[in-house]
């Protein structure tokens, strides 16, 4: 590395990486057996949802994510197997508040 390389480097202005942001650990990829917090990404709940997390809006993000994804509309089969099963942990998760339909 040159001394140009380093001085650009020495100016950038990296933003610290905050644990309040909901992503901060993520770091791609699945994991191999899907857990609550893998589920919650996938179906992209925020974390002041999960406090009040009902049967209607995990019904919404997994038709919004299905709609995004489903394999009749150029999507992959996995990723569409990948949502509802986060949909299936969500329902049976302790987190759960409200009732099944």
């Amino acid at each position: 590395m040159g001394p140009h390389q380093i001085a650009a480097l020495n100016n950038i202005n990296l933003k610290p990486v905050s644990s309040k942001d909901p992503f901060w650990m993520y770091q791609g990829g699945f994991y191999e057996k899907m857990n609550e917090a893998e589920a919650l990404l996938i179906l992209e709940i925020q974390p002041d949802e999960i406090l009040h997390l009902t049967h209607d809006l995990l019904k919404k993000r997994h038709r919004r994510m299905m709609l995004l994804n489903h394999p009749d509309k150029g999507g992959s089969e996995y990723i569409a197997l990948k949502i509802n099963r986060a949909k299936e942990i969500l329902e049976d998760s302790y987190m759960f508040t409200g009732p099944k339909d």
